[in-house]
C-alpha cells in the first residue's frame, strides 16, 4: 500500500514538473503567440482566404503546443546558464529534477502533435512550418553570440502569420509582410521589457539582450518598437480597407501599452514582470477591433 502511495506521489510530482517546464500553468506567452496568429487568420479572410472553424481550432491548439515546446527547448538549451540567473535557477531542468530522456520525450511529443495538426492544412503551410520549427531551435542560442535574441523571438513568434495565410489559401502578399513586420516590432518591445528583469544577471555571465544593448535608453527603444509596430498595423488596416472601428481599437491598444511601458521607468524587476504579463492585451484588442469591424461590415 505504501509503495502504491509513493508511486502516486512521485507521479503527481512528475506531472507538476512537466506542467512547469511546458508553462501550461503560465499561458501569457501562449497568448502573445495566439493573438497575432488569429489576427492573421482574420486578415487572411479579408484577403480572399477561406477561414473555417476547423482551421481556427488547428492554429489555436498548435499555438499552445509549439509555445510549450519552445519553452522546453529554451530551458534545455540554457540549462547550464540558468543556474546563474536568479529568476531561472530553480527551473526543473536546470535544477536536475528531470532526466534528459524525459525532456526529449516531452519535446518530441509536443512538436510531433503540432506536426500532425499541420498535416491537416496544405503543402505550403507544411513547408513554412519547417522554418518555424528551425527558428524555435535557433532562437535560444542567439543570446550567447549577439545582443539580439529578441529579434530571433520576433521572427519565431511571427511565423504563424504566413502559415495562417497559406492554410487559408490566401495569397502571401504585401499585407502578409506588413503584418509580419508589425508583429516583429511588437515582440521586440515586450521582450525587451522581459529582458530587463534579468539584465544584471545576464550581464554578469556574458549573455546578450536588447535590454543590455540599449542600456539607459531601454525605455526609449521600447517606445520606438511600439510606434513601429502600431504604424505597420495601421498600414494593414488600410490595406484591407478597414477604417474607424479597427483604428479606434488599435489606438486604444497603443495607448494601453504606452501606459504600461511608462510604468517601468523605475526599472524594478517586479514592475517589468507585471507590465510584461499585461502586454498581450495589445494583440487581443487589435484582433477584437478587426473582428468587430468585420461583424458590422457583414
Amino acid at each position: 500500500m505504501f509503495d502504491s502511495a509513493n508511486k502516486n506521489t512521485n507521479l503527481i510530482k512528475k506531472i507538476l514538473l512537466l506542467i512547469e517546464i511546458t508553462r501550461f500553468n503560465r499561458p501569457i506567452g501562449s497568448f502573445l503567440l495566439l493573438w497575432p496568429t488569429l489576427t492573421a487568420l482574420a486578415v487572411a479572410d479579408e484577403c480572399g482566404g477561406d477561414v473555417t472553424s476547423g482551421l481556427i481550432l488547428i492554429f489555436t491548439i498548435g499555438t499552445f503546443l509549439m509555445r510549450s515546446a519552445g519553452c522546453v527547448i529554451n530551458d534545455w538549451t540554457d540549462r547550464d546558464i540558468d543556474k546563474y540567473v536568479e529568476r531561472t535557477k530553480s527551473r526543473p531542468i536546470t535544477a536536475g529534477k528531470l532526466k534528459a530522456r524525459e525532456v526529449k520525450v516531452v519535446v518530441i511529443t509536443l512538436v510531433g502533435c503540432s506536426a500532425l495538426l499541420v498535416l491537416f492544412t496544405n503543402a505550403k503551410t507544411i513547408l513554412i512550418s519547417f522554418i518555424a520549427i528551425l527558428t524555435t531551435f535557433v532562437y535560444p542560442t542567439l543570446k550567447r553570440y549577439t545582443h539580439w535574441p529578441q529579434a530571433g523571438l520576433g521572427i519565431t513568434f511571427s511565423m504563424g502569420i504566413p502559415m495562417a495565410f497559406t492554410a487559408a489559401d490566401a495569397p502571401l502578399s504585401l499585407v502578409t509582410l506588413t503584418l509580419f513586420i508589425g508583429n516583429f516590432f511588437w515582440v521586440m518591445a515586450y521582450d525587451t521589457v522581459y529582458a530587463m528583469i534579468d539584465r544584471d544577471d545576464d550581464s554578469s555571465i556574458g549573455i546578450g539582450s536588447t535590454a543590455i544593448l540599449f542600456g539607459s535608453r531601454d525605455i526609449l527603444a521600447i517606445f520606438v518598437f511600439l510606434i513601429l509596430a502600431t504604424s505597420f498595423h495601421i498600414f494593414v488596416i488600410r490595406m484591407i480597407n478597414f477604417e474607424f472601428i479597427s483604428l479606434s481599437f488599435l489606438i486604444m491598444a497603443f495607448l494601453l501599452n504606452c501606459f504600461l511601458f511608462w510604468t517601468i521607468r523605475s526599472r524594478k524587476n517586479d514592475d517589468c514582470l507585471k507590465t510584461f504579463e499585461k502586454t498581450h492585451f495589445y494583440g487581443l484588442i487589435f484582433l477584437l477591433g478587426l473582428l468587430t469591424e468585420n461583424f458590422f461590415n457583414s
